[in-house]
């Protein structure tokens, strides 16, 4: 038994599930109430995005930020790395300062201009 639907057939389309026939509501048939909600939730996930791409980007931690600090980070590296070899030179003349006689005399000699009993110091100018 079939029944007849009351919409012209440029109107059908949509299965209707008892009897297999198609129905299709134009726009001005179609709930407002629930497009307006549609759009409501759109709105409002629109807002979320954005909200959360401008933290993402331009906020206090965000990536913006991130990318500076790690440039910030790259240079004090390059920065540590030369007071570390500067340190390591200054404990090595240290060392050899305390050790040996004769690195005193020769910073003494060399800085200084010091010269021992009986020596003559002659200076060549260039």
């Amino acid at each position: 038994m079939h029944h007849q639907s009351s919409l012209s057939p440029a109107k059908r389309g949509a299965q209707d599930w008892g009897n297999g026939r198609h129905i299709i509501l134009s726009s001005k048939e179609c709930d407002c109430d629930f497009h307006k909600k549609m759009k409501a939730i759109l709105a409002v996930l629109i807002i979320v995005v954005a909200f959360l791409q401008y933290r993402l980007w331009f906020a206090d931690d965000g990536l913006i930020q991130s990318f500076r600090v790690k440039g910030e980070m790259r240079a004090q590296k390059a920065k540590n790395n030369e007071i570390i070899v500067n340190n390591n030179a200054l404990v090595s003349e240290i060392d050899s300062l305390k050790k040996g006689g004769e690195a005193i005399e020769n910073r003494a000699r060399n800085d200084l201009g010091m010269v021992k009993k009986g020596e003559v110091f002659y200076q060549v100018v260039r």
